[in-house]
């Protein structure tokens, strides 16, 4: 911002310059002109007087067009001494605005400590909005876990019932053998008809529970606090080292690296604003992980790392998939 206000001030100065050089060339010219219409009016003057002593009587007239010509160079240079006025008040409003631009500059510093302190109000609010939207979730899907088994319940109670009716009726058709083959045939249709009911719903449940607890370990995270020294690489969890090269405590940001062994990956942050989460993933199990940095110091650095909650150190091998920040 600073260097565009310079670039705006040389243009202004520019400008107004070639404005004071052009008004001066024209008053030179102006002066030129009439220093020439005087010494042609002077040689005119001398030749009527040497060619006739009688037209004396007209001096009087050529003496006040002198006067008027001398008037006009007159303010031909007041003219010439204003230019140079203006370009002194050209420099004073320059210098003031040099002090504008100084008093702009650390307003705006003031701001993005601002700025950087609402992002972080912002990213816990979504973080807590997600942690809410997951415990629905979590609920929603034991309900419904809840009511499968409670569906399964009725149907094999169902089942049951048609077994013991179907008991009952073999006892009370003992004289009737074609009723009770007809019988039979539709109580193996239904028993049939429920097994398969049964099987989906058993499907459904398991599917249920095995959805959920793919969601808890995918929900199941931790959060590893770190602390780095300018130039001192530092390895935070197995196969997730930092390094911090470099830092502006005004602008709270970052310059270094994120190394990911045993892939030899290289995440260069250059410029890394604070709280802006760094995120990639994992070619083993393809799940997520974030660096953040909260903070920053004229010696370093300090923030977080949050990997899943199963990771062991076989799982480190965190080849890049995605990466959001500065690569």
């Amino acid at each position: 911002m600073n260097e565009h206000v310079q670039e705006r001030l040389k243009k202004e100065e520019h400008e107004f310059e070639e404005s004071m050089r052009r008004t001066a060339r024209r008053q030179w010219l102006a002066m030129f002109v009439l220093g020439g219409a005087v010494a042609a009016a002077l040689a005119y003057g001398y030749h009527v007087l040497t060619a006739q002593s009688s037209s004396i009587a007209a001096l009087p007239g050529l003496q006040q067009s002198v006067s008027s010509m001398s008037d006009r160079l007159s303010k031909a240079e007041s003219g010439v001494k204003e230019w140079a006025s203006g370009l002194a008040g050209l420099r004073d409003r320059m210098t003031k605005m040099e002090g504008t631009v100084d008093s702009r500059l650390r307003r705006a510093s003031l701001e993005a400590d601002a700025a950087a302190d609402k992002a972080a109000r912002k990213v816990k609010v979504e973080m807590d909005r997600r942690a809410i939207d997951m415990e629905g979730k979590l609920a929603r899907l034991a309900s419904r876990d809840d009511r499968d088994q409670t569906k399964l319940a009725s149907l094999e109670q169902e089942l049951q019932g048609v077994k013991r009716e179907l008991a009952a009726q073999r006892a009370r058709s003992g004289e009737n053998g074609s009723a009770i083959a007809a019988m039979r045939e539709d109580a193996r249709h239904y028993q049939e008809s429920s097994g398969q009911r049964l099987a989906a719903v058993r499907n459904e449940v398991e599917s249920g529970s095995r959805e959920l607890e793919g969601m808890k370990r995918d929900l199941a995270v931790k959060r590893i606090d770190f602390e780095v020294t300018k130039n001192h690489p530092r390895e935070l969890v197995p196969g997730i080292s930092v390094s911090v090269t470099g830092t502006n405590v005004s602008y709270r940001r970052v310059k270094g690296y994120v190394w990911l062994m045993p892939d030899r990956k290289t995440i260069w942050l250059k410029d890394q604003q604070a709280m802006e989460p760094v995120v990639f993933y994992s070619k083993v199990d393809g799940k997520r992980r974030e660096l953040v940095f909260t903070g920053v110091t004229r010696d370093g650095a300090t923030g977080y790392v949050v990997i899943p909650a199963a990771t062991g150190s076989s799982m480190m091998t965190a080849g890049v998939l995605g990466v959001r920040g500065t690569e």
